[in-house]
């Protein structure tokens, strides 16, 4: 079939500020890897962090949530490999929040097949 199917498997809300895991990542990642060894294909994680400001934030504010949202998406990766997902199956990456709609402490993730 033509393209990848993308389809949104869980969202980790993270503590305001936070880059820790909540402590129950593993009860809720559990069916992720039955998922991805049915399905194959990818499992991509989105970290997110707003800015302190909204709007036109400052360089520095910008690159600081970057990292944030990044270092969201990698804590992620990390306990998907430990609850059994092959490393080299899961791609982390940090998008912006944009938008006052849009909950900015979380990481999405998504298996691509």
């Amino acid at each position: 079939k033509p393209g990848k199917t993308s389809r949104q498997v869980d969202e980790i809300s993270f503590a305001v500020g936070s880059n820790h895991l909540p402590a129950s990542i593993q009860d809720q990642l559990h069916a992720i890897p039955a998922l991805h060894q049915q399905l194959g294909g990818t499992v991509r994680v989105v970290g997110y962090a707003a800015a302190a400001t909204q709007g036109d934030a400052p360089a520095g504010q910008q690159l600081a949530a970057y990292q944030s949202a990044l270092n969201r998406a990698n804590a992620v990766k990390q306990a998907l490999v430990e609850a059994g997902v092959p490393q080299g199956d899961i791609v982390a990456e940090a998008s912006p929040v944009r938008g006052s709609g849009t909950v900015p402490d979380r990481a999405d993730i998504y298996v691509e097949y």
